[in-house]
């Protein structure tokens, strides 16, 4: 006996209308690799073809996978890059990078966009680079080559600090700023997109136990400065980015989470020595970490930094405080969007939502408003596409 047909239920209408997806299907991730040899030959990967020195463009359609990671409490930003080789180009191999063509030391740059799926060799612009660096390590195997690359700062992380830069009288006598005292640091190894001019010091030397790299960062965080290496491989030493991004849930956003932190310390104690009245003087500037004592069982904790010579002690408070507001951040999270690699280190960053989204309201407590990038990885590859994931912190205040 057949069972007895029952109506289908009808489709509830939806009242507003779903957020549209910026990119439709008709878009698909690209890329382009150049790759500078010290020799000065130049070679060129990208999703259409491969040039050579000569200039002699190939077809080619190997698979190709790319990761970079950059954080700003690593030292090196990180690349890696799998080309897989298709069977044709073992034979053939002006159709890939030969592995003896790519070299230790070369310089790397990373491209990262869309095109449409009927446009044919669109160029990607300057901005959308996702990455430059240098090659640290290639490996070649019957499938595959795969390379390894590090940031900019790996011209600074290994060569120490020269105190003798810093023994004329110009530097024994005069102020000098935050910013003179990096930039003879980085000694033109680095180029340079931004440098705040901060603090004023008289007679600094840099530790010649320390690399280029710590000795600013020291620097940096005394002053409460951001320090790392853009995406475009130049120098970024300041308090606050210009620029600012803003991701939407149900437009942009694919995932998001947040995590609330914990002072890592309750205090953070500057030991100075300045001069006064002809005689050198030691002095101890502390301040508790706001919020710390709303902890009843956490366990007192003091974080000590000795900087040397200094002029007064109202400069070690300031970098007390500076300090402390690096240390003490109040919460973290990490928000996965499409690809995008307009986004860099130090940027502000806002998360809203669509006010026509459906649960937009239910979520209204996932909003932040200007919290500050920290972390950025760009995933791609033939299958998941292109996607950033986006790692952000928010800082206590810096008090006016």
């Amino acid at each position: 006996m057949p069972l007895p047909k029952k109506p289908l239920p009808a489709i509830p209408k939806i009242k507003k209308p779903l957020p549209k997806i910026p990119l439709s299907s008709r878009y698909r991730p690209i890329y382009k690799v150049t790759i500078k040899t010290p020799q000065g030959k130049q070679y060129e990967y990208n999703s259409w073809y491969y040039k050579d020195p000569t200039g002699i463009k190939t077809k080619q359609n190997n698979k190709l996978a790319i990761y970079i990671d950059r954080d700003l409490e690593k030292k090196l930003d990180v690349c890696l890059m799998n080309i897989s080789l298709r069977s044709g180009d073992l034979i053939d191999t002006a159709k890939s990078p030969k592995f003896g063509d790519i070299r230790i030391g070369s310089v790397i740059k990373v491209y990262l966009g869309y095109a449409n799926v009927n446009e044919e060799n669109p160029s990607l612009k300057e901005s959308d680079i996702a990455f430059a660096g240098i090659i640290d390590e290639i490996s070649h195997s019957f499938k595959k080559i795969s390379i390894t690359a590090f940031s900019m700062a790996y011209k600074i992380i290994f060569k120490k600090a020269d105190p003798k830069k810093f023994e004329g009288d110009d530097w024994k006598k005069n102020e000098k700023s935050s910013k003179d005292i990096i930039t003879t640091l980085l000694e033109k190894k680095l180029d340079v997109d931004k440098i705040d001019e901060g603090l004023k010091f008289t007679a600094y030397t840099p530790s010649d136990e320390q690399s280029i790299y710590d000795n600013i960062k020291t620097l940096a965080d005394c002053n409460g400065f951001l320090f790392y290496i853009s995406k475009d491989g130049k120098a970024r030493i300041h308090e606050k980015s210009s620029r600012a991004h803003s991701f939407k849930y149900g437009e942009d956003i694919l995932e998001n989470s947040i995590t609330m932190s914990k002072p890592a310390y309750d205090k953070v104690e500057v030991k100075f020595t300045y001069k006064k009245d002809g005689k050198d003087t030691s002095v101890l500037s502390s301040k508790p970490i706001a919020g710390s004592t709303l902890a009843k069982d956490k366990k007192e904790e003091t974080k000590n930094i000795d900087f040397g010579l200094a002029d007064d002690v109202n400069t070690a408070k300031k970098i007390a405080e500076n300090i402390l507001r690096g240390i003490y951040v109040i919460e973290t999270g990490e928000v996965k969007v499409i690809g995008n690699t307009g986004v860099d280190l130090g940027d502000e960053l806002t998360i809203s939502f669509d006010s026509s989204a459906p649960g937009a309201k239910e979520l209204d407590y996932m909003k932040r408003d200007k919290v500050v990038i920290t972390r950025v990885t760009h995933k791609y590859g033939k299958k998941s596409g292109f996607t950033t994931t986006i790692g952000w912190k928010k800082f206590e205040k810096k008090k006016p």
